[in-house]
């Protein structure tokens, strides 16, 4: 009986900083993937005899790890923290968060009234869309 491997496989961002890793048992790479092992097991390693799934972000998404063309090397915690406040710079503090989602419900509370209903489908087509577009300003905006 032949034996059977998976192939592991690393993402990289344009930093080289991995962002993704997985086993081909779960997910088919993209021609931009990077192949680590191709006598892998199930699950995916990033190192041979590692930690299976190992984290490859910490809690704020920042990548743990960066890719230098043969293996993944570890970044160092400063390296890591410099990351953050970039990261958390594109998100509102929130303070800023809380009033654009007063503003939505001000707009909603608005449409509502105006309307003298609550159903969506009885509403005039007009209003409708206004309450999808502010629907679509929710689901869409950065928490």
């Amino acid at each position: 009986m032949e034996d059977f491997f998976n192939s592991h496989f690393i993402r990289t961002n344009s930093n080289n900083l991995i962002v993704l890793g997985f086993s081909d048992a779960f997910q088919q790479p993209e021609p931009t993937d990077t192949l680590i092992n191709a006598q892998g097991g199930y699950q995916f390693r990033l190192f041979p005899g590692g930690e299976e799934n190992p984290p490859l972000i910490d809690e704020w998404g920042v990548p743990l790890f960066r890719w230098d063309g043969k293996a993944a090397q570890r970044r160092s915690s400063e390296e890591v923290e410099a990351d953050r406040p970039s990261l958390l710079g594109m998100q509102p503090d929130p303070l800023s968060r809380i009033t654009q989602l007063e503003e939505v419900i001000a707009g909603l509370t608005s449409a509502l009234a105006a309307s003298g209903t609550v159903r969506l489908g009885d509403m005039p087509m007009q209003l409708q869309e206004q309450i999808q577009g502010i629907a679509n300003q929710i689901d869409t905006a950065q928490v």
